[in-house]
């Protein structure tokens, strides 16, 4: 047998004699048994052959190596790292306590956790939000003309923050973008991004944005998945929405559907 191969057999069997002390600890006679069973096995590949004794069933009888914590984990949640001799032999006890399988070799165990061998567990999220805001003053910067490049330049931003459904829509003083909110970024700090990054964009596209803002404030409220095409048909709508109502009416009747209280003053900025 290779060395390596030596060296994987060793860590086994030590990591399998890890979790027979805690079976038994925990009263678990049987399961200990099993895991000194497999340790066996795993010792005979390095070369010498033997079977653990009888394991006696009682509240008295512990692993040697009883001291310490508790771990929750299986086996192969653990890699261990030390020396180990390739013999069998009983490691002596205190008092008149039983002699216990255990490897001759006195070594140094250090156990720390092997994340390659085990399922990471996953955070999911889907949570829809629509988010309004409107240009500085509701100034109509956004015409026909800018309009599309505008709209698809925020979508694009947005994608790039983890949102990969987005739809963007509105007229020539503000926009609504329906999308679903990642789990990677907080809402003020989206929002933020996504202003700055587009507003640097505007004005780009000509000498008379150059002094393009969007307003400093904006409305973020939450779209249940059963109501997303509804959400989704009224953004992409806007030009008709909007033939029978201004901004700031359409804004307060989203604040009093969700009871969002407002201050009048200042709502606007």
């Amino acid at each position: 047998m290779d060395e390596d191969r030596q060296v994987v057999s060793a860590v086994d069997a030590v990591r399998c004699l890890y979790l027979a002390r805690e079976a038994q600890r925990r009263g678990e006679h049987d399961a200990a048994r099993r895991w000194h069973e497999q340790a066996s096995r795993w010792m005979a590949g390095l070369g010498s052959a033997g079977s653990p004794p009888d394991w006696q069933e009682n509240e008295t009888t512990q692993h040697p190596f009883a001291e310490g914590p508790i771990s929750p984990y299986p086996c192969n949640v653990f890699l261990a790292k030390g020396h180990i001799h390739r013999s069998l032999g009983y490691h002596p006890r205190k008092g008149d306590e039983p002699n216990v399988f255990w490897p001759k070799a006195i070594f140094t165990l250090t156990l720390i956790p092997n994340f390659r061998k085990t399922t990471m567990p996953q955070s999911l999220t889907k949570m829809y939000a629509h988010l309004v805001f409107s240009t500085k003053n509701r100034r109509p910067f956004l015409d026909d003309e800018i309009q599309p490049r505008v709209h698809a330049y925020l979508a694009t931003v947005i994608r790039s923050l983890d949102s990969p459904f987005v739809v963007v829509g509105g007229v020539a003083d503000h926009v609504h973008i329906l999308f679903d909110l990642g789990k990677m970024h907080a809402p003020v700090e989206f929002v933020e991004q996504v202003k700055r990054e587009s507003s640097k964009f505007v004005k780009t596209l000509g000498r008379g944005h150059g002094d393009f803002y969007w307003q400093r404030g904006y409305g973020m409220f939450s779209v249940s998945p059963t109501h997303l095409p509804d959400a989704e048909e009224y953004v992409r709508n806007q030009e008709e929405h909007h033939r029978k109502k201004t901004f700031q009416e359409e804004f307060r009747e989203f604040l009093k559907r969700y009871g969002i209280e407002y201050d009048e003053r200042y709502v606007w900025d």
